[in-house]
This record gives C-alpha cells, structure tokens and sequence, in this order.
C-alpha cells in the first residue's frame, strides 16, 4: 500500500484527542482505515502530532510511508 498525504502546518487550538478524531476520520473518508491496523491508526496519529512540532506553521509538508518532509 502506497500513500501520500500533503498538508500545511497550522497553529490551531486543538488537542491531541482532536487531532485523534481528524486523522482518524481522515483515513476512513479516504478508505485507508479499513486496511490499517489499530497500531497503524495510532501510529499515523503520533507522527501527525510529532511533525506539526518540526516544522513552523504555513509550511507545507508530504507525508509517503514514514517519510515527512517539506513540499517543494
């Protein structure tokens, strides 16, 4: 299974459950979740919360795999 998934860094007022909750939905909307596992799900959480801290906001990264990085 490949992915890619492109998004700005924002500086929101939301929690970690609320960043659950919209990863979460995210990949069920896309079809994703249904082929992941439980620790798939959690895991793509923890790096969406882990690299919203590494870059400022206004960037736009790309995640493929396990891979974040700065969009060009």
């Amino acid at each position: 299974m490949k992915a890619t998934t492109t998004a700005q860094v924002r500086d929101l007022d939301v929690t970690e459950a609320g960043v659950d909750v919209a990863v979460r939905s995210y990949l069920a909307q896309a079809g994703w979740a249904a082929q992941m596992t439980e620790g798939d799900l959690a895991a793509s959480v923890t790096v969406t919360i882990a690299a919203a801290g590494w870059f400022p906001a206004g960037t736009v990264v790309e995640r493929r795999l396990d891979d974040v990085r700065v969009r060009m």
